[in-house]
């Protein structure tokens, strides 16, 4: 780089050895050759070439710059679309959760509500109620559990009132049963009998004879009532009621009684197993109307056992008459 003429300028400098020409055999045996350029010229072409390249490269930039702002746009605008099908989905989709949750809420709703019906139905006991069994999922053998527990309760329940309600010996109803059948009569009339001589019986043949006399006894009872549209219940040990209606006491409550009478003493109380062959009679004490027809009759029994008469009613404003 040389300033010259107030000119920046570009030397080049070649030495060229004196060899021949008029210089050769000078002292200074050679020489030299210089070219120079201004550097504005030297540099044009290239700082053409570069105004040239930065006019490119700044279209070019700008127009990387419009496709990257267009892309940017296309791809906001594409993800504007994509959170608006996905805010939609999401709202469709949890619409549809909600209802698929009311009808499945209100599906097993209405199901359990069937075997709160059930139990309400069990709590009444009504323990004939069955539940319709149509699945087969939980709630189907839900239901059918239901129905297990409830003919179980119900076979307990019939259990018990048998044990509550029936003697167990002989299996016709017991005080209680009589207690809650008077309830639901009218004009009763009771006959409270009791076997002659039972001690004698179960002393000399046996207490398994003496069940079997009971049991025998109760059958012929419940045969001569059943015939009566009477009903008969075993009180103690040897002692029976029977319990009717004056309607249906057509021919009367001396009638009927002497009717029974007949019959049992017909009867052959005969058994080979346990060695007993008899007959038997029994005492009776009747009463009907109103007030405490078991302990009226109970009197009357008392009074027919002291006379050993056969049968004697009561009569509250007399004294007790006596029955041939």
């Amino acid at each position: 780089m040389i300033y010259w003429s107030h000119v920046w300028k570009l030397t080049t400098v070649a030495v060229i050895p004196y060899y021949t020409g008029q210089y050769k055999n000078s002292k200074r045996g050679f020489g030299f050759v210089t070219i120079g350029a201004n550097v504005g010229d030297f540099h044009k072409a290239a700082s053409q070439t570069k105004k040239r390249v930065e006019v490119i490269l700044q279209k070019e930039e700008k127009r990387v710059e419009q496709n990257i702002a267009q892309i940017t746009n296309a791809i906001l605008e594409n993800i504007n679309k994509q959170i608006f099908k996905v805010t939609l989905i999401t709202v469709l989709l949890i619409i549809v959760v909600i209802y698929v949750a009311i009808y499945i809420s209100n599906n097993i709703a209405g199901r359990i509500n069937k075997i709160i019906l059930g139990t309400q139905k069990l709590k009444e006991n009504n323990f004939d109620f069955e539940l319709d069994i149509t699945e087969k999922d939980e709630i189907g053998r839900l239901k059918h559990s239901f129905n297990d527990m409830a003919k179980s309760i119900k076979q307990l329940t019939t259990n018990l009132e048998n044990k509550l309600y029936t003697d167990e010996l002989t299996k016709l109803g017991n005080r209680r049963a009589f207690a809650k059948d008077l309830q639901n009569i009218k004009h009763p009339v009771v006959f409270l009998l009791d076997i002659d001589s039972f001690k004698h019986i179960n002393d000399y043949y046996g207490t398994a004879a003496g069940n079997f006399v009971l049991m025998k006894f109760a059958t012929l009872l419940q045969e001569f009532c059943n015939q009566n549209d009477a009903k008969v219940y075993r009180m103690s040990s040897d002692e029976f009621l029977i319990l009717s209606e004056r309607e249906i006491l057509v021919k009367g409550e001396e009638a009927f009684i002497k009717e029974l009478a007949d019959t049992v003493a017909k009867e052959r109380f005969a058994n080979e197993d346990l060695s007993i062959d008899t007959n038997i009679t029994f005492s009776c004490g009747i009463a009907d109307g109103e007030g405490n027809l078991l302990e009226k009759s109970d009197l009357a029994l008392a009074e027919a056992t002291r006379r050993k008469i056969p049968f004697l009613k009561y009569n509250a404003g007399d004294p007790p008459h006596e029955q041939a």
